[in-house]
């Protein structure tokens, strides 16, 4: 399985950083706002993807979500795993819901390894969204036709004020099937694709710090 530390900032290329031939896997996290008050809920979403030559779809895509402003994340809320359509048929649950932090979930060929664990010691890091396909029953299309789907969603409450904050996405392991029989084999990076936002107190929260504020100096003048 590939390892790969890529921390990234917005819109970081790392396309041919690996000179070993293999397909790549492309990763892009949004989220719903540019700039967010204090006790907003920030929404993101991770989606992933890969070109067709020399890649017979993926197998496993095990992926970390971290925050550099210190913002606690949450587990992630999404039943998708690359799938090609929503809540397909063939969606099996071991749980009441296929929440990422606490149910194995099987989704139109992929399933989730185990309930994650939170990647500290990262400061703001998220349970790692391990998923891969059964391969008794693998589907050699998924994800596999350069266009963007969506691998997981979720949300968090914005608290860190007056800073820019990044989202990034790193794999932990990426693998592919090379054809419809022989043993996956691991993927190189290719785009990945952070996102950053801004989180500023409301006006009138500013102007009652200026009032304190000029208050403060008024007293210390008089004094």
């Amino acid at each position: 399985m590939q390892r790969a530390l890529l921390l990234g900032v917005v819109a970081v290329l790392l396309g041919g950083s690996v000179a070993s031939g293999a397909p790549t896997i492309n990763l892009k996290v949004t989220t719903d706002e540019a700039e967010y008050d204090p006790g907003d809920t920030v929404k993101w979403e991770i989606y992933a993807w890969t070109a067709p030559a020399g890649n017979a779809g993926v197998a496993l895509l095990a992926l970390n979500l971290t925050e550099d402003q210190g913002e606690t994340l949450s587990p992630a809320d999404t039943d998708y795993y690359l799938n090609l359509t929503t809540l397909p048929a063939m969606l099996e649950l071991a749980g009441p819901t296929p929440n990422l932090g606490a149910y194995y979930a099987v989704a139109n060929g992929f399933a989730l390894n185990a309930a994650g664990t939170p990647s500290a010691p990262i400061p703001g890091g998220l349970l790692d969204i391990n998923c891969s396909q059964n391969p008794a029953a693998r589907v050699t299309t998924k994800g596999n036709d350069d266009t963007e789907h969506l691998f997981a969603k979720g949300s968090f409450t914005a608290t860190v004020e007056n800073c820019l904050h990044t989202l990034s996405v790193s794999i932990n392991g990426a693998n592919y099937w090379p054809n419809a029989t022989d043993n996956a084999e691991g993927f190189d990076p290719g785009t990945f694709t952070s996102a950053s936002y801004q989180v500023t107190p409301e006006p009138a929260t500013l102007s009652l710090l200026a009032l304190g504020a000029a208050a403060l100096f008024s007293r210390r003048r008089r004094t």
